[in-house]
């Protein structure tokens, strides 16, 4: 007992001297205790532990003090307060003073006063960043922790306990409990095998560079939308990542751009890599579920190890690994249900009768003013059958309107069910997931089903040497409607009957031959197959200290099988007398890559940290083809399973394509820190590629990045509501070769005609030896900072942006014998702005309401274009709205005549004064396009004028989230502004003429002699040549801009009580996805235009583990 006494004595005399060594200098009037304890801990590098709830009985203190003992300063605020503290090293832990009860509870309250407080500490990345969520566990004891958004933990145990600390694609660390050490300042390590942070291709380097701009989606901000489709869980994520849902079709890809568009024709999409892996196949395949993070890097200091490919962008894929400890099974699966919804409003069939009535009496009227419109409209309209056949006459008295979008849809059905085994021992980690999706889309026909199947593993030869595989197997087979059937159906006749006899639609009783039955068009059968191996392999030695080498073989191999077959009993086959066709394509592309690479780390002197890299890779990628048509079959039992029965020997044909390219690549970085406060990384790439000649092969992109913390620095230490706060600047070239195989060569492929073979130039092109790399030279400032106490983070960085030499297709004269070369000839720059934020804005010990967001805008412009011109016209067509090009507007611009105004029965003597193009004419009622130049003529070439652009001017995404017990509310919406859209199937629906089509309901807003304020213009149905259409004009764009609620969703964590021991958690959610928009777009969507319809759907999922 003496002997017991006397160590703690000593303990405490140790603790006593220590801690009277600090002093406190600090003033305040009415200061709550967290805010004091927080600059104890920033003024002494104390840390302070306490429960929330206790601090809410606590009085707010005053006090003036200057060098005071820091136990001094503890007592004076604590006086009269329903609180005590003990330190323990340099940790103060704060707990409720008890009053003694009875001798029991004395001695109970003794032995904890001088029992050691709870094992406190602060989990951080390489980098000094905090980690949150990390998991502390005591080996062999049931107990654990988790880490707070500062990184700070709290944890009940005794000397000698071994705690295991980890966290996704970190190294798991153990460490022993000792009375000496505390609090823990626990650094955890990048893992080196999954990209996770360090690996790129590869290489051991810090994936989240800190002086460059990337955007991290994590595995929680995955799982906020349920979808089985990573892109669209993705979207509104990160600022400058633009998403754009173009089709809703089942295993259909997504558009992705980051930062814009930098290219004028080759390369607008970013690079993949997934677990090491380049990729350019997109990420259809993968199942989000297996996905542990996405990074998103976007200048040239983070993208700048992988040169040619990243000048669009990089988005990194990590996949979960397996944690050392007890196997664990986890289970999520969810079942969607959508249905059909009619946007496009479109009138009935008497509606629809009104207004093809109204369009030819106003021709009719056009051509004879002094007519009797009644009398036209009863003896010629509705008492022939010139403008009526008799069965749409019938049709459209009666009000029977025919739906053929009814005969198309059903109510759509999806599952997804994935299922996952992880676990590991000291020496080995493994990490197995499956997942199984079926999607029954709305439309007939269209459907896809993927499975999938991973095995991510890794063992610890030797204390020095690390070997693993990150490998899956995924396999898509989608079902597809034919492309023109949906279309077909939104423009159908809704005064024709509906009915399976007839096989093409009919208006006045003709049968319109370019426009086939959409219900028959369902029994053409046509099918996509994909099958994808991914596979990562590596070996890591660690021969010396803080020496790493590194090699890895890594290759993607995909196969596609595209199949269709067209029956001869329908519209298709019979107008073009096929009797039957059948199509296959077949194709497979292989991808191999192989990285090296040697990296050195190590900290001098305590403040200096150098990191250096020299890596090689080598890739090569081979694709081959083969595709078949055949017609004229003896049975249409067949379909396209046996080409050899089609007949037709002289329209069959038989083609098929083998491409390979090759790149092989240097690279060394400089990653130097000083004192945590200063940072430089220094990069250099060294590319050569087989898609140039041998005098133009090579190229070599360098880029430097810097950055400041400061924070770290002692004149913002007493800045107490500041965290963090960091600058960042950064420089770099890449460079682009995304244009096809043997573009420096004149090719030429054999050809098959009535019998007789030949060769012609592949795809019209003459080959250019002199091509090189398109150059790209990036600029970006930026900053990221967090304040009070972590709660709230932002960043923002500004980006510039000027390519030259840009790769691009310049036509020839046809008299030359070839369409178009290759060449580098055109320059522009793109520039912009990007700004996200996390708040917490709301935290109790039973409550959180958390707030992110963030908007980008960026914005490119031509700066020149080959041969002097300052206008290139797409197909050489000045008529074209899209596609045109033109020296100092952005790209995508679109072009027409301006209207902004209907022309009015006022106007007619100054219209008599005027010239029109071709020899139009314009009427009251019709588009009156705008005269720029003000000659008296309107013409192509002096009076059209860039209109739009069908890029968004800012766009982003935000999210909400609560959680309350065990309940947690999840909202995420998505936004974009600004970017204009032609419709064509909306321009169809309000021609004026509702002819084979119906009308839009904006038609009843339609000019006419008594309705003259308004701006849509009157119904007309003449020789379609002498007036100005929507095509023509302005008047049929449409505002894309729109603000949608992609997903409320609803979970609930069952309590331990009901979950039992057997489980580790179980959950229950229910969402609701796309549940409203706000547009003032008239089209179906503003996404997805008259593509494959988006729909409201509803979800309903479990999840449990054990």
């Amino acid at each position: 007992m003496k002997l017991t006494s006397l160590f703690i004595l000593v303990a405490s005399l140790h603790v006593a001297a220590k801690t009277h060594s600090q002093t406190i200098t600090l003033s305040g009037k009415n200061v709550a205790l967290d805010k004091v304890f927080a600059a104890i801990e920033k003024q002494t590098g104390y840390v302070v532990f306490y429960n929330l709830d206790d601090l809410q009985q606590a009085k707010k203190v005053s006090f003036h003090v200057k060098d005071l003992a820091l136990l001094s300063f503890l007592d004076i605020i604590l006086s009269d307060q329903p609180l005590t503290y003990k330190v323990a090293g340099t940790t103060i832990a704060l707990r409720r003073k008890q009053s003694p009860v009875n001798s029991i509870a004395s001695a109970r309250e003794l032995f904890e006063q001088f029992a050691p407080p709870p094992v406190a500490g602060r989990i951080t990345d390489s980098a000094g960043n905090p980690l949150m969520g990390a998991t502390i566990a005591i080996l062999g004891k049931n107990r654990t922790s988790s880490s707070d958004a500062d990184g700070r933990f709290t944890i009940e145990a005794a000397v000698n306990d071994v705690l295991e600390v980890s966290y996704v694609g970190y190294e798991t660390q153990t460490l022993v409990v000792s009375d000496l050490d505390r609090p823990l300042n626990v650094r955890l390590r990048t893992m080196l095998d999954n990209l996770s942070d360090v690996v790129v291709v590869g290489v051991r380097m810090k994936k989240s560079d800190l002086t460059g701009s990337v955007g991290r989606i994590s595995e929680k901000q995955l799982k906020e939308l349920p979808t089985t489709d990573l892109t669209t869980a993705m979207q509104g994520k990160v600022p400058g990542l633009f998403i754009s849902r173009n089709s809703a079709t089942p295993g259909g890809d997504l558009a992705i751009k980051i930062r814009g568009t930098n290219s004028i024709s080759y390369g607008t999409a970013p690079v993949y890599v997934i677990d090491g892996i380049v990729s350019e196949e997109g990420l259809r395949l993968l199942n989000p579920d297996e996905i542990a993070s996405v990074e998103v890097l976007k200048d040239a200091s983070s993208t700048a190890l992988y040169g040619s490919k990243a000048s669009n962008g990089v988005i990194l894929i990590t996949t979960k690994k397996g944690k050392k400890g007890e196997g664990k099974i986890s289970y999520r699966g969810f079942l969607t249900t959508s249905k059909y919804q009619d946007r496009l409003k479109t009138l009935d069939a008497k509606q629809t009768m009104d207004v093809r009535t109204d369009a030819y009496a106003n021709a009719y009227m056009d051509a004879n003013p002094n007519a009797d419109r009644e009398a036209y409209i009863r003896d010629q309209i509705l008492g022939t059958d010139k403008v009526f056949s008799p069965e749409e006459l019938a049709n459209g008295l009666a009000n029977r309107t025919s739906n053929w979008i009814d005969e198309l849809t059903r109510t759509g059905m999806e599952q997804n069910h994935s299922l996952n085994f992880s676990g590991g021992s000291d020496k080995s980690t493994y990490f197995i997931g499956f997942n199984y999706s079926d999607n029954q889309g709305i439309l007939d026909k269209s459907a896809y089903k993927r499975f999938s199947g991973r095995i991510n593993f890794e063992t610890q030869v030797k204390s020095w040497l690390k070997v693993g595989t990150n490998t899956s197997f995924s396999r898509g087979d989608k079902d597809r409607l034919n492309d023109n059937a949906y279309e077909t159906a939104l423009l159908g006749n809704r005064l024709q009957t509906i009915d399976t006899s007839r096989l093409y639609m009919y208006f006045q009783g003709v049968a319109q031959m370019g426009m086939y039955n959409p219900i028959l068009s369902k029994e053409i059968n046509s099918k996509e197959v994909h099958d994808r191996v991914l596979t990562a392999n590596y070996i890591e030695a660690n021969p010396f200290k803080n020496l790493y080498l590194r090699t890895s073989l890594s290759a993607d191999i995909y196969n596609k099988q595209d199949a269709s077959y067209t029956p001869s009993y329908i519209g298709q086959s019979i107008r073009d007398n096929t009797g039957g066709t059948g199509w296959q394509w077949r194709g497979q592309t292989k991808y191999v890559q192989w990285d090296n690479s040697i990296s050195y780390e190590r900290t001098f002197a305590q403040k200096h940290r150098v990191f250096a890299l020299v890596s090689s890779s080598i890739s090569r990628q081979r694709s081959n083809s083969i595709s078949m048509t055949g017609y004229n079959y003896p049975t249409d039992n067949l379909g396209s399973n046996n080409m050899g029965m089609a007949s037709d020997r002289e329209r069959n044909s038989l083609g098929s394509d083998y491409k390979t390219n090759a790149l092989v690549s240097y690279v060394g970085r400089v990653n130097y820190t000083f004192d945590n406060k200063y940072l430089l990384t220094a990069t250099v790439r060294r590319d050569g590629s087989s898609k140039f000649s041998n005098d133009n092969r090579w190229g070599t992109f360098p880029s430097v990045s810097a950055a400041w913390t400061l924070t770290q620095e002692e004149f913002m230490k007493n800045i107490n509501w500041l965290n963090n706060l960091k600058l960042r600047v950064g420089a770099g070239t890449l460079g682009n070769q995304n244009i096809p195989e043997y573009a420096y060569l004149t090719t030429y492929a054999p050809t098959y005609n009535n019998g007789v073979i030949g060769f012609v130039p592949e795809d019209s092109r003459f080959g250019n030896p002199n091509i090189t790399w398109e150059k790209q030279v990036q600029y970006n400032v930026g900053v990221d900072a967090s304040v009070w106490d972590n709660r709230i983070t932002f960043s923002a960085d500004v980006f510039y942006m000027k390519n030259s030499d840009l790769l691009m297709r310049m036509n020839l004269w046809p008299s030359f014998g070839y369409s178009y070369q290759i060449a580098n000839i055109a320059e522009m720059e793109n520039r912009g702005i990007e700004f996200s934020f996390n708040a917490q804005l709301l935290k109790t010990s039973t409550f959180s309401w958390n707030l992110s967001g963030n908007i980008a805008h960026d914005r490119n412009k031509i700066l020149s274009l080959y041969g002097g011109v300052d206008k290139l016209w797409n197909g050489g067509n000045i008529m074209a709205r899209e596609g045109n090009l033109f020296v100092g507007q952005r790209l995508n611009s679109l072009y027409a005549f301006q209207v902004d105004r209907l022309a009015q029965a006022g106007d007619m003597e100054k219209l008599g004064q005027m010239s029109f193009y071709n020899n139009f004419v314009v009427r009251p009622g019709d588009l009156m396009p705008v005269d720029q130049n003000g000659d008296g003529k309107i013409t192509a070439e002096d009076d059209m004028t860039i209109i739009g652009n069908t890029d968004p001017k800012f766009y982003g995404g935000f999210s909400t989230n609560f959680a309350w017990k065990d309940f947690t509310f999840d909202a995420v919406f998505v936004y974009s502004y600004g970017a204009k859209r032609v419709d064509w199937i909306y321009e169809r629906l309000m021609d004026g003429t509702a002819t084979i089509g119906p009308a839009h309901e904006d038609m009843l807003k339609r000019w006419t002699p008594t309705n003259t304020n308004t701006t849509v213009p009157r119904a007309y149905r003449g020789d379609g040549t002498n007036r100005f259409g929507y095509g023509m004009t302005n008047w049929g764009l449409l505002d894309a801009s729109f603000l949608r609620c992609a997903s409320l969703s609803l979970g609930y964590n069952l309590p331990r009580s009901v979950v039992g021991r057997a489980f580790d958690n179980i959950s229950v959610n229910a969402a609701a996805n796309n549940l409203f928009i706000i547009t003032p777009y008239r089209g179906y969507d503003p996404e997805s235009g008259q593509g494959y319809p988006l729909t409201t759907s509803f979800t309903f999922g479990l999840n449990f583990s054990l």
